[in-house]
């Protein structure tokens, strides 16, 4: 769940701390993670200063946003308004410390467990995360959120509104608003159809901060049991090629959902970023010489 995710990846970080630092989307990545993995020109995608949103003792700003086609990532800062210097480790975690009394004043909360996307809202996606960390400013906790958006089918057209339900509770919340650019796609399911399978290419995106796919994998009535599990399989394992069959870049994250055994599937993919023109999404699967392989006659564009 979002609240067991955030238990488990919500930390203040040490050292640095103390001083305050300036931490945008991907150095919050990268703390995460060990390493923000994008290309140079993510930095394109990055919006700054979208949105405030002014309570009696505390400040909210969505500092830096970034859409990369998947997910939504959010840096937003919490600041106490008469604060006369940066937050320490002891002020950030100290229940009666003046910072934390202030952001109890405002009920204001450093998760979310809901958002609105074009005035529609939506429960906290499945592995949707969070993380803080101290910010440079006077009285500043910067806070990262990192939303999934495509793998629950979440895929806007173009600019897109968000509401995130920072201040309040019990159905009266004060929201932090802002619009997020993204360019529009023109993208159409892309339908293959094998002796045993129909997959669907339902969305792709391809973008220097991660490259997204989600597929629906239907077997055919006649299909046996055998047949497939080896062709969830076979996607489960799925690899980003070129057209060649050359392997690009390695999947961070698979996420299954609406299994029904034997029957169907959907299946998001990420993967780091290439700089390759053409990319596909191929299932792999062992060949005639008992060899791991990937399927080219199977393989789906994704750019």
């Amino acid at each position: 769940s979002f609240a067991v995710t955030m238990a488990l990846v919500t930390v203040l970080a040490v050292g640095a701390v103390a001083a305050g630092a300036h931490f945008g989307v991907f150095d919050f990545m990268k703390k995460m993670f060990g390493a923000s993995g994008v290309l140079p020109e993510a930095e394109e995608l990055v919006q700054q200063n979208l949105g405030s949103l002014k309570l009696e003792h505390t400040t909210l700003n969505v500092d830096e946003a970034v859409y990369d086609g998947g997910t939504l990532h959010v840096v937003y800062s919490i600041t106490q308004n008469d604060a006369d210097a940066p937050l320490t480790e002891q002020d950030a975690e100290d229940s009666q410390s003046a910072f934390q009394l202030a952001v109890a004043a405002d009920a204001v909360h450093m998760e979310c467990d809901s958002f609105w996307v074009n005035g529609t809202e939506y429960c906290m996606t499945n592995c949707s995360t969070v993380d803080t960390m101290i910010g440079e400013n006077d009285g500043e906790l910067l806070c990262y959120l990192d939303i999934q958006l495509a793998s629950a089918g979440i895929v806007p057209d173009g600019d897109f509104t968000v509401k995130l339900p920072v201040a309040g509770g019990n159905g009266d919340y004060q929201t932090l608003d802002f619009t997020v650019q993204a360019s529009g796609s023109d993208w159409q399911p892309v339908v293959l159809y094998s002796d045993n399978a129909t997959v669907t290419l339902t969305s792709a995106f391809v973008s220097p901060v991660r490259i997204y796919a989600t597929l629906r994998l239907e077997m055919n009535a006649d299909a046996s049991a055998q047949e497939a599990d080896e062709t969830f399989e076979d996607w489960a394992e799925a690899e980003l090629v070129d057209a060649q069959g050359n392997r690009l870049a390695g999947m961070t994250e698979l996420m299954p959902e609406n299994l029904v055994d034997g029957e169907s599937v959907d299946y998001s993919y990420t993967f780091l970023p290439t700089e390759a023109e053409e990319v596909y999404l191929a299932p792999t699967f062992i060949n005639e010489q008992g060899e791991w392989a990937v399927d080219m006659t199977r393989a789906l564009p994704l750019q």
